[in-house]
């Protein structure tokens, strides 16, 4: 037992020194990393230590190995880290409320940053959604993934990269629940006018009342019982 901890708190320490490696040396995505050997004496480790550190990045999507050429960052997969995270911290019913909550505190306080900053592409982004949506609907699907992109391009119209990172990430944990659910056309449709109508409230620059329908919006998954909790206007 002494000896995993001993081994664990090694590979942490690589993992944190590789991290501040990568960070110090300004690298990015399609970067390669040094060799492994090369690597391990600049971090002061063993190889058996650093590869552990590395297989680590590679689970979550931070580094993909390419044979003969090494170690490559890429740009991390939320999907991935998404999927990894969720099988440690979502667990229960009660989590996913939680995460619900995070969830709907940030995307109806980053709308002011939406007015802010928004440029006439992310509009048009978010226009382009809701007509893919439209689209995926009239022909008998759900539009996950255009629900999706249109909340992943109000996120990133923040112009903070800090928040469309973090609440994209929180998206994915909601991509099961929204394809599982059952819901019919107009139930779907009016999911599509709160799309609609953010949209023409941003560009107006009526932050207030676009707040208003982005709790409601968020609050039919409490309504369809998808998390627990007390929707805006009930009780």
């Amino acid at each position: 037992m002494h000896e995993n901890a001993d081994k664990d708190a090694l590979s942490r320490g690589a993992l944190g020194s590789l991290r501040r490696y990568i960070v110090d040396a300004g690298l990015k995505p399609g970067d390669r990393l040094p060799p492994e050997r090369e690597l391990a004496e600049k971090l002061g480790v063993s190889r058996n230590t650093l590869r552990e550190a590395l297989r680590a990045l590679r689970v979550i999507g931070v580094l993909a190995r390419r044979p003969k050429h090494g170690s490559y960052l890429q740009s991390v997969d939320l999907s991935v880290m998404a999927d990894v995270s969720r099988f440690m911290m979502v667990r229960s019913a009660s989590d996913l409320n939680k995460l619900f909550a995070a969830r709907r505190v940030l995307e109806v306080s980053m709308l002011p940053l939406v007015a802010q900053n928004a440029q006439p592409g992310h509009y048009e982004g978010m226009e382009e959604a809701i007509r893919s949506m439209e689209a995926e609907i009239d022909n008998g699907g759900v539009g996950t993934e255009q629900d999706m992109l249109f909340h992943q391009t109000l996120l990133s119209a923040t112009d903070n990269h800090f928040l469309s990172q973090f609440g994209s990430l929180l998206q994915e944990y909601f991509r099961d629940p929204r394809t599982r659910e059952v819901r019919d056309g107009q139930e779907l449709r009016a999911g599509l006018g709160d799309h609609k109508n953010l949209v023409k409230l941003l560009r107006a620059g009526e932050v207030e009342k676009a707040q208003e329908v982005m709790e409601r919006h968020l609050d039919n998954y409490v309504r369809r019982g998808v998390v627990k909790g007390r929707a805006l206007g009930d009780g």
